[in-house]
């Protein structure tokens, strides 16, 4: 009797946790695609300090949700949203707007590629 109920805290346990970390990529996917759209909205408007200011917000948003990201997904993934933000720095530094909108929109993609990868689905756990 001991040992179904262990392993049935067991599976709760896992599905608990799995639920807490789906909620916790969503939510923070969600604020850093609100500064994403934020960032472009200025953009495309040609506000280049704004935009710049936006930016480095949005650098120091992704420094305190990386390592939290890194813990539960592929860090490929992670590496390459970084290179993407380089990226797209160095294009608003240079004043290329096409070439950062593209790779704002490869960053976009991404931010919300991950917990759609990461979520409890029978896919996933299949």
């Amino acid at each position: 009797m001991r040992i179904p109920l262990l392993l049935g805290l067991l599976l709760l346990g896992i599905f608990l946790s799995s639920l807490l970390m789906e909620g916790f990529l969503a939510s923070s996917a969600v604020t850093l695609d609100r500064q994403l759209v934020k960032l472009e909205g200025h953009m495309v408007q040609g506000n280049t300090a704004e935009a710049a200011a936006l930016l480095q917000n949005l650098q120091r948003l992704w420094r305190r949700t990386e390592p939290r990201w890194s813990l539960l997904t592929d860090h490929r993934e992670i590496d390459e949203i970084e290179l993407a933000l380089v990226r797209l720095a160095s294009y608003l530094q240079h004043q290329d707007t096409a070439a950062a909108l593209a790779e704002l929109a490869a960053v976009r993609r991404l931010v919300r590629h991950i917990p759609r990868k990461e979520k409890l689905t029978w896919e996933n756990i299949l």
